[in-house]
């Protein structure tokens, strides 16, 4: 199904605010982390001169602007992508990730490089959600049940 370039952008601002909004409704250390990386990134958009962002926009065929909230919508999607990974349920990592990937490209930018950056930031949000201790850990979901069977089984033995 192709996508005119118009609907995607259209589909990835109504996306952006969605993803912003969820995001928004975790707890707070967690939208700290997000606030946190999304003024950084905002920060590398702004340093980044007027006429090199020109130079970006129009290679993809978009306006500043769009460039602009179409790698805002990666950067959004992505942190969900990483919450989602870290918390153990990979297919809705799995869906976020081609979605974006697929949305982006409809706007022009080559799917290819939509899922490089997605790839990126995914994983520089993994590392910041790690960093603070959000998210399980591999392994400790299945700690507890293990020590629980390791000790029925051997209160049974010693019957």
């Amino acid at each position: 199904m192709d996508i005119s370039r118009k609907a995607a952008l259209a589909e990835i601002r109504t996306g952006l605010a969605e993803a912003e909004k969820a995001i928004r409704r975790h707890p707070a250390e967690t939208v700290a982390v997000y606030e946190q990386g999304l003024r950084a990134f905002r920060e590398g958009q702004e340093s980044v001169a007027p006429s090199e962002a020109i130079v970006h926009a129009e290679a993809v065929g978009l306006s500043v602007e769009d460039f602009k909230m179409v790698s805002l919508y990666l950067v959004a999607m992505a942190f969900m992508a990483a919450w989602y990974h870290r918390h153990g349920d990979k297919s809705r990592r799995d869906a976020a990730a081609h979605s974006a990937s697929t949305l982006v490209g409809g706007a022009g930018v080559l799917p290819e490089n939509a899922f490089k950056d997605f790839l990126n930031h995914e994983r520089l949000w993994r590392g910041a959600l790690e960093s603070h201790g959000i998210g399980r850990r591999a392994g400790i979901g299945c700690a507890p049940m293990v020590t629980l069977v390791i000790i029925g089984t051997a209160a049974y033995a010693l019957r």
